[in-house]
């Protein structure tokens, strides 16, 4: 733990004014581009795009063998082809194919990873 000495405002340079600190490259990539994903996500729930979506991969597999992740899969690979980004893909679709799986009896871990896996894969 020893160090050659470090004045206050050295460490304060370091640590909140260059890449090397807390505000280095994680958190700066997490502040521009994951929030513009998550916020383009809540859009199109609000507006009624992402639940369009899911109603179309419903009418295409809600019946089918395996149909709610089947849904998730469809409704994924819809979402996807708008934002680009798995993360706000998760937040839309996700939020409508999760709990359908759920209430029709899917594990929530199953869910889930379900949902994750489309997602990535959309």
């Amino acid at each position: 733990m020893a160090h050659r000495g470090q004045d206050f405002e050295s460490i304060v340079n370091l640590m909140y004014f260059t890449t090397d600190g807390i505000f280095g490259t994680p958190i700066s990539v997490s502040a521009t581009f994951i929030f513009v994903f998550l916020l383009f996500g809540a859009f199109l729930v609000k507006t009624g795009v992402g639940q369009y979506s899911n109603d179309l991969a419903v009418s295409l597999a809600g019946k089918l063998i395996g149909g709610p992740a089947k849904v998730a899969v469809f409704s994924s690979a819809l979402q996807c082809t708008i934002s680009g980004s798995s993360v706000a893909n998760v937040v839309t679709s996700g939020s409508y194919t999760i709990p359908m799986m759920k209430k029709l009896g899917y594990r929530k871990e199953f869910a889930g990873a379900v949902e994750a896996a489309a997602s990535t894969g959309g």
